[in-house]
């Protein structure tokens, strides 16, 4: 039964990503969903940790989902140059164990806000791409003026 659902999540995600393989933030969505698919799920971290057989299967059928997204983000510099499929995957598999590892939904929805946080500010190359915020059925696209720091992180 949890193979069915892990499975079943990767088939949605996979479809997502086909969608939206050839459009701008097209992996800032797909992101934005994986999240939203960790708030809802509560994680089994034991069928994580264990590794086998399905936990390779699911990373790479989520790798080869992502990668070509991961390769358009950095082509429009949307993700951070230095950065890869395997970076994403990472991050991913953090919020999962971090989100879904929550019994309560309250707190399970608030971590998965700093988690988008952390995510956007930990591998999106530009600041003002921001993943929706909570609640919102749209992306936001923000133009803000940079700190004093970001100019100097960005120099």
């Amino acid at each position: 039964l949890i193979a069915a659902v892990y499975r079943s999540n990767i088939a949605r995600i996979e479809d997502l990503a086909r969608d939206v393989a050839d459009t701008p933030r097209g992996l800032v969505r797909v992101l934005d969903f994986v999240l939203d698919l960790q708030a809802e799920t509560q994680v089994v971290s034991s069928v994580l940790d264990s590794g086998g057989d399905l936990v390779e299967e699911l990373t790479q059928r989520t790798h080869a989902a992502l990668e070509p997204l991961v390769a358009s983000a950095v082509a429009r510099g949307e993700l951070a140059g230095h950065r890869n499929t395997t970076d994403v995957l990472l991050v991913l598999r953090m919020t999962a164990n971090v989100v879904g590892a929550d019994t309560d939904p309250d707190h399970r929805a608030d971590l998965t806000r700093r988690c988008r946080s952390l995510l956007l500010h930990g591998l999106l190359e530009r600041p003002e791409v921001h993943l929706r915020s909570e609640g919102s059925d749209s992306l936001q696209h923000e133009t803000r003026p940079r700190s004093r720091l970001e100019d100097r992180t960005h120099e």
